[in-house]
């Protein structure tokens, strides 16, 4: 079982940290999903976007917010699922085409459904696109919309740099995190994959970038 980005039982436990808002972003958490893993190792696989596969929203589901909306669209969304996208400090001290390109991936939406939905149809419904890895497939979420690019430096804070190749687990300081929020309850990593997550009316999921453990949970704090 694979969660936030790590193997049950990482010495990798998050911190807590004070809670950093920004535009209308969250801190991000780690992102590696409660998944069972096959018996032999999935290959990598990206989502399509309702665009994509040519479908419409299904009868009976509307969806607001978007990109770069605030993070109220999603943390007010009691008649449905909301969903947050947050890359944290991924793009920060980049040339300013590169920094953009990151944050554009940036969103809250609010999905009004009449059903629980599962975290793979929230995103395909709003478009966002993740990819797995070679030996765990979608049990890890290694990019979300292409983010980190395979040719993105990323500082290692050990020295030199690091590029997400996608092969196995995502470094251990630089990783997306799938959370959950439950109705008046606390962040928590998710327990399914992305492809089988549930999600009910009133609760919340957020992919988040955690870098050089910052940040460790949508909210600050620590998981649970």
């Amino acid at each position: 079982m694979v969660f936030g980005g790590a193997p049950l039982g990482s010495a990798h436990a998050p911190h807590p940290l004070p809670d950093r808002r920004r535009r209308g972003r969250h801190a991000p958490g780690r992102l590696l999903l409660g998944q069972r893993r096959h018996d032999s190792p999935p290959s990598p696989s990206t989502s399509a976007s309702p665009g994509e596969s040519g479908s419409g929203t299904p009868a009976g589901v509307g969806i607001a917010g978007g990109r770069d909306a605030d993070d109220d669209v999603a943390d007010e969304c009691a008649a449905g699922v909301g969903v947050q996208i947050d890359v944290g400090d991924l793009d920060e001290d980049r040339e300013d085409a590169v920094e953009d390109a990151i944050s554009a991936i940036e969103g809250a939406w609010c999905i009004s459904a009449q059903t629980p939905i599962t975290a793979r149809e929230a995103l395909d419904l709003i478009g966002v696109s993740t990819e797995g890895t070679t030996e765990y497939g979608d049990a890890v979420i290694c990019r979300v919309d292409g983010v980190p690019a395979a040719d993105l430096e990323i500082a290692n804070p050990e020295g030199g740099s690091y590029t997400e190749e996608c092969a196995g687990m995502p470094a251990a300081f630089a990783y997306w995190g799938m959370w959950v929020k439950t109705v008046n309850g606390p962040w928590d990593y998710a327990q399914e994959g992305v492809d089988t997550q549930p999600l009910e009316q009133g609760e919340q999921l957020e992919l988040l970038f955690t870098l050089n453990g910052e940040p460790t949970s949508p909210d600050g704090g620590s998981a649970g």
